[in-house]
């Protein structure tokens, strides 16, 4: 998805006339709202998963060894195995020496600049959560309360919306009559 498009459509939320271009300062702004918006929706909601192998040095990988900055280590596998690790303040730890590792991790999404896109792909975050997001920042950015609170309120009610959409298919049992 493109960061264009979010920013168009969150325009038109914020009653923006169509055919009027965005001044670089508004566009500014809702860049900003956006940035913070993704910032949240990759540490809590919609986070970006992605798995690399290291070899470790005294059991020892450090953050700065990841090619993207982690938020969160989700798992460390030595030979096919899950492996206990603690995490540092410099990087992560286990008990396996000069072994290689499969670390799974969140990790921190790019910032978004025009012309650019997001990150989630396919099954991503959906546009309207983006635009909704991005209108409360923009809104809270210009001073309006009052506004910012009713985006807020369609951008947490949409998070819901999505959340039980992308929670796994529960079956509700047969129920019988008894007389």
């Amino acid at each position: 998805m493109f960061i264009d498009d979010i920013l168009t459509e969150t325009a038109k939320l914020l009653g923006m006339r169509e055919g009027e271009t965005l001044d670089e300062e508004r566009k500014e702004k809702l860049l900003t709202g956006l940035k913070h918006v993704v910032g949240e929706l990759a540490e809590s909601y919609y986070p970006l998963v992605k798995t690399e192998r290291f070899v470790s040095t005294n059991g020892h990988i450090k953050y700065a060894d990841f090619e993207r900055t982690p938020i969160a280590v989700k798992s460390v596998l030595v030979r096919g195995r899950s492996v206990p690790f603690r995490r540092l303040f410099d990087g992560i730890e286990f008990d396996c020496e000069k072994e290689e590792a499969c670390v799974t991790y969140a990790f921190e999404p790019l910032v978004p600049e025009a012309g650019g896109e997001t990150e989630w792909q396919g099954e991503g975050v959906p546009m309207r959560i983006l635009a909704f997001g991005t209108a409360t920042e923009f809104c809270l950015i210009e001073g309006l309360e009052d506004d910012a609170a009713m985006w807020d309120k369609r951008y947490r009610d949409a998070l819901s919306d999505s959340a039980i959409l992308r929670a796994p298919k529960r079956r509700i049992g047969a129920r019988r009559w008894r007389l």
